[in-house]
């Protein structure tokens, strides 16, 4: 039996277990204070090297989304393929990011509804490992 290990390293604060107490991880610059996603010895937006860890908050909001109708190339299993949500989330703390949405049917969602960050097993790797990716859940 494998272990949980991150999709990516870097994304994801650590211990993997219990996964209610991980969060999203990335950057925030010191001189600009823009936020980003995962480890970057820099800024994206100012170049800046006086950047430091941040952990982001669990919660967000939708700012807009989408429906997945046409499964994606294999990979993924086309039989099995449902339509599923994808938004556009923007974190507490200012950062936007792209996630799938889960805990609703299609047509409960909308712009502004509160998310949260759900974490769980998105594959087994190669090694038998379960790969834990992050997905939002709707805030009911």
């Amino acid at each position: 039996m494998g272990q949980q290990v991150p999709f990516k390293e870097g994304l994801l604060t650590t211990p993997l277990s219990p996964l209610e107490n991980v969060r999203l991880k990335g950057i925030k610059c010191r001189a600009c204070g823009s936020l980003a996603l995962g480890e970057s010895k820099y800024c994206i937006n100012c170049t800046s090297k006086d950047v430091e860890e941040y952990v982001f908050s669990k919660y967000g909001k939708i700012y807009s989304y989408t429906v997945i109708r046409h499964a994606p190339p294999p990979p993924y299993p086309q039989e099995s393929f449902k339509p599923f949500p994808v938004a556009w989330v923007e974190l507490e703390d200012g950062l936007f990011l792209v996630s799938q949405i889960t805990g609703c049917g299609l047509d409960e969602l909308d712009f502004g509804k509160r998310v949260e960050l759900d974490l769980g097993k998105g594959w087994v790797d190669e090694k038998g490992n379960d790969v834990i990716m992050y997905k939002f859940k709707l805030i009911k």
